[in-house]
């Protein structure tokens, strides 16, 4: 179980926090969009944080004096590995609006356009990269791995090969892959030199 931070696709007044909490039953990754049920209506909402239960149910059991309520619905989980940017969730400090409804429908629209657009260049971004592990699945039984660092490792591997993959050719990233099948006893290490070397 996961204790979930999000910030809401909706209009909130300065005053107010805009970072609520809920839980869920998975992990899910910082940049993930949900459905969540705010003041008896249910909102898109960005997810920016999420933490174990188990690491934190002392502090949860000293600190809340309210029932958490649960994700309704995970709409887009966030498959990028680049760092997550809370401040373009925050709203900037702002002078006080001449028409209060139509400053926050149209704060709200901005918000929610903003994020679509990152959320396409995300999806355009996941394509690329399911496209490039897909390739790459069939080669790492051609690499020795270790059990011990076997997690690790194969972190090591998926970064060093995503990084290639985005600044070379997918006929490079292939002919890498060849090399790693006819070696057939590189080391992750090793794999991840070649990989960055080019």
């Amino acid at each position: 179980m996961y204790i979930i931070e999000i910030i809401p696709l909706i209009s909130i007044q300065q005053n107010q926090n805009r970072i609520f909490s809920f839980f869920h039953a998975e992990n899910l990754p910082a940049g993930s969009l949900a459905q969540v049920v705010i003041k008896g209506k249910k909102t898109k909402a960005v997810v920016i944080n999420s933490q174990s239960i188990k690491l934190l149910k002392v502090r949860i059991k000293k600190e809340l004096n309210f029932e958490l309520k649960p994700i309704g619905k995970v709409l887009e989980i966030n498959q990028s590995q680049e760092p997550f940017d809370i401040s373009i969730w925050l709203p900037a400090k702002k002078e006080a609006p001449e028409n209060k409804k139509n400053k926050a429908s149209e704060s709200t629209k901005n918000i929610l356009d903003g994020y679509l657009e990152k959320l396409a260049e995300r999806k355009a971004v996941s394509k690329a990269k399911t496209y490039m592990q897909e390739t790459a699945e069939p080669y790492l039984k051609y690499i020795n791995w270790e059990n011990e660092t076997f997690e690790e490792d194969m972190r090591l591997f998926w970064i060093s090969a995503s990084n290639y993959y985005k600044s070379h050719t997918h006929h490079n990233f292939v002919k890498i892959l060849e090399w790693i099948r006819k070696k057939d006893s590189l080391t992750p290490k090793q794999v991840a030199k070649l990989f960055n070397k080019e």
